[in-house]
């Protein structure tokens, strides 16, 4: 009897061992596993990038490069202060995002499926913290997207019919627009590269913020603009 307690003990002590060295996610997969999987898939996606077209806008120190499949917004990524930052778009929809705190998967609802913390394992959050992380990483997804993707001017440029200095200006200026999501952009000086691709100048936004501006064409999609606050 003693010796079958005994036995009995160790194989509950292996089992909880065994358990507590593999987590698992909210489907049950293990955290190595989700990680391995969730890490090839952001991989891919990211190799992708690399053939399409691609817009690089600086604010100060923070950098970000937007990727399009087609015309769909598909990687974005994100340096600056608080380190870097991947954040992934499937269809459009935010897909899965990548920080110094962790990996996140979302499916094509919005749902987060996935929530893994720096070191691979699965995240222990309740119900209310899941919902508040899901809530915010939806919100910034969304930001990202409304600011980085083509705008009415990207689309309707062919139909304009102007001169070269003109559609820089015109591209330039909406870019500046979406990316600071305001209307109020005035331009204080001259085209100091003096170039039709690309736009150098003193730029003023809101009334009361002044800023360095370069913007560069590639063919008529601007692909690069930088705002340096002076």
């Amino acid at each position: 009897m003693k010796n079958s307690l005994i036995k009995t003990a160790v194989l509950s002590a292996v089992l909880a061992l065994t358990a507590c060295s593999h987590l698992t996610d909210q489907s049950g997969t293990s955290s190595t596993s989700a990680q391995s999987v969730l890490n090839q898939s952001f991989a891919q996606l990211e190799q992708a990038a690399a053939n399409q077209n691609s817009f690089q806008y600086q604010l100060n120190k923070e950098m970000y490069k937007a990727y399009f499949n087609g015309g769909s917004l598909s990687y974005v990524l994100q340096q600056g202060e608080k380190g870097e930052r991947k954040v992934f778009y499937k269809a459009g929809k935010l897909y899965g995002v990548q920080d110094t705190e962790g990996s996140y998967e979302f499916d094509a609802a919005g749902k987060l499926i996935t929530a893994l913390n720096s070191s691979g394992n699965a995240l222990s959050l309740s119900a209310e913290a899941l919902a508040k992380k899901q809530q915010e990483l939806n919100a910034s997804g969304k930001k990202l997207a409304a600011m980085l993707s083509s705008n009415s001017a990207d689309r309707s440029v062919g139909s304009i019919r102007t001169g070269g200095d003109a559609k820089l200006n015109y591209l330039c200026i909406a870019k500046i627009q979406q990316v600071a999501s305001t209307k109020r952009v005035f331009r204080s000086s001259p085209n100091k590269a003096g170039s039709t691709s690309r736009l150098t100048a003193d730029v003023r936004l809101n009334g009361n913020q002044y800023y360095n501006m370069d913007c560069q064409l590639q063919g008529e999609r601007v692909v690069l603009l930088s705002l340096i606050q002076k």
